[in-house]
């Protein structure tokens, strides 16, 4: 059953992945590798979700790692981790049929304000597409963040595709800073590109050609969106 806003959004918890604190995932989990999952209830922070998996993190999600000095009984905290009872599970991010140096496919969609729009609005522009809909919490972490650089980047068109209508996305997007034009009603679009796993964000160059590519998010794919954004 879809939420109807992200109003039951959750902010970010600390989680511990391979023996290190973090406020959310800072990478995408590895595709088809057991990560053992369990949880730590602690009376400040609450459920604390521990992960172990083989695949080092990279020197890029290493940087946003929070020190154990920062978290109150840390070290504490760390130790208890190393007991936990846990779980293997398996995770596996589905892929667009739609991929890096395709052209976007064309489109006749009308925007939450009645406006209509085709491709041929994407002409000339470097673009930003992000795919969401309200019941999903990794879209509605992001959007702030995403929100915020429609004036940082005047020159990019920032557009949101959804397959919800105009009412049910209308409060999600004020009270979540999500100031993108939002495109609704977009199943047969989101059909066609293949969309299995959310959020979906694309970056298309002047040509609506398809020039970065995103599934999920983590402060590691949103550092290489705003990166392409301003190439």
């Amino acid at each position: 059953m879809l939420l109807s806003s992200c109003g039951m959004y959750r902010h970010q918890s600390l989680r511990i992945i391979n023996g290190v604190f973090f406020t959310e995932n800072p990478e995408p989990l590895p595709d088809d590798v057991p990560v053992f999952v369990g949880v730590i209830n602690d009376k400040k922070y609450g459920k604390i979700q521990v992960l172990n998996h083989p695949v080092s993190l990279s020197d890029e999600a290493m940087a946003y790692a929070v020190p154990v000095r920062k978290v109150k009984n840390g070290a504490s905290i760390l130790e208890t981790s190393k007991t936990v009872s846990a779980f293997p599970v398996s995770f596996s991010t589905t892929m667009p049929d739609l991929q890096v140096g395709d052209v976007f496919p064309d489109f006749r969609l009308s925007d939450n304000k009645g406006n209509e729009w085709t491709l041929d609005d994407f002409k000339g522009k470097r673009v930003m597409v992000n795919f969401w809909y309200t019941g999903c919490r990794s879209c509605c972490a992001e959007m702030p963040q995403f929100g915020s650089w429609v004036s940082k980047y005047p020159d990019v068109l920032f557009v949101a595709m959804t397959f919800q209508n105009a009412e049910q996305i209308r409060k999600t997007v004020t009270e979540r800073g999500f100031h993108f034009h939002q495109l609704v009603e977009a199943t047969e679009l989101m059909e066609t590109i293949g969309i299995g796993t959310y959020p979906l964000t694309l970056i298309l160059d002047e040509e609506s050609r398809v020039v970065l590519l995103e599934v999920g998010t983590s402060p590691v794919q949103r550092a290489r969106i705003e990166r392409a954004l301003g190439m």
